[in-house]
């Protein structure tokens, strides 16, 4: 039975690095093209918080590779011949646990890239923020003491108290990802539909695109942690392999979405491929519209103007807009960046 529990560990960490390898490829090259866009492609003002936060993902990834190259050294090169499967399943051991930790400090990242994104769409409000804060902080320190434990020589991977605190970790990683997506996705949907009172479309919501695109990422970081879940549940030692692979994950999900929205990506067409830019006396006008009316000289009005609806929806997703003269959006880019 030790002989199969030991064989299992190998053969499932050695596929675990394998696929880590390719998907670290794929952060790296989406890493690149996502500081192209938030550094050399945009023209205006780069949003120095997002910058730093991809970098620090980033960095925690390639750390988090690293200390995998050194524990395929030690299994196949340093250790005698033979016992890498008995190297694997030792789980307490300070390469496994440092490893752990990288794990939650990225999650932990790519939850703050997230709630930073619904802070700047919801108009810089903290009441809707502070709450997903304070959950981040319980969700990242759930991890820790599920680490902390974890470390204990003699403790099992599978521990009950572990397993609880575990459960903990990820159901708050869940929610905060789920329910953060979806305030944007409909704060985004909701300026659509007040950007259509001045603009011509050719169709529906032109943030349909992005909306799709913020979903989308979101949901395949999820789906990456409930097959984790679900494997910690089951007992599998697949678990401790899965890890490696969702740290690489939790880097490359909100990295995507910069690139995606930032070189135009997505589904459908770019909103500013079909707006049609308002004259000058439009720009600075109040959006007039029938939804969540504020009654203003007998006409309804909303809190939210043209340019403030760009403004808030490129400095929350890293979009570029064209900055060419001959551009037909490029007043209403430089309206939005003049707004403070």
């Amino acid at each position: 039975m030790a002989s199969s529990l030991t064989t299992r560990f190998d053969k499932m960490f050695l596929i675990g690095i394998w696929v880590e390898s390719v998907l670290y490829g794929m952060n790296f090259i989406i890493f690149l093209a996502a500081m192209y866009v938030l550094i050399l492609k945009r023209k205006a003002m780069v949003p120095k918080f997002l910058v730093v936060l991809s970098i620090l993902l980033f960095t925690l990834s390639t750390a988090h590779v690293a200390l995998v190259m050194r524990q395929l050294l030690e299994a196949f090169i340093f250790a005698e011949p033979g016992t890498a499967s008995v190297y694997f399943a030792e789980q307490h051991n300070r390469l496994p646990n440092t490893k752990l930790v990288l794990y939650s400090l990225n999650v932990c990242a790519q939850d703050l890239v997230l709630i930073w994104r619904l802070w700047v769409v919801w108009d810089r409000k903290w009441w809707i923020a502070a709450p997903f804060l304070l959950l981040e902080i319980i969700h990242t320190s759930a991890g820790f003491i599920a680490e902390a434990r974890g470390s204990i020589p003699g403790i099992s991977v599978f521990d009950k108290t572990l397993r609880d605190w575990a459960l903990v970790n990820w159901t708050m990683d869940l929610f905060i990802n789920i329910t953060c997506t979806g305030l944007i996705a409909f704060r985004l949907w909701l300026v659509g539909r007040r950007v259509r009172a001045v603009a011509v479309y050719g169709g529906g919501n032109k943030y349909t695109g992005v909306i799709l695109t913020m979903i989308e990422s979101g949901a395949l970081f999820c789906v990456a942690t409930i097959i984790l879940v679900g494997l910690y549940l089951a007992s599998n030692v697949a678990t401790f392999a899965a890890v490696d692979s969702v740290t690489q994950l939790a880097t490359i999900t909100p990295l995507l979405i910069i690139v995606r929205v930032g070189l135009d990506l997505m589904h459908g067409k770019n909103i500013h491929d079909t707006v049609r830019t308002p004259n000058i006396t439009e720009l600075g006008k109040p959006i007039y519209t029938t939804g969540n009316p504020t009654t203003l000289g007998g006409k309804t009005r909303v809190a939210l103007t043209m340019d403030q609806a760009f403004e808030c929806f490129e400095a929350s997703l890293a979009v570029h807009a064209l900055d060419k003269s001959e551009d037909s959006h490029s007043d209403v880019r430089k309206s939005s960046e003049s707004i403070v």
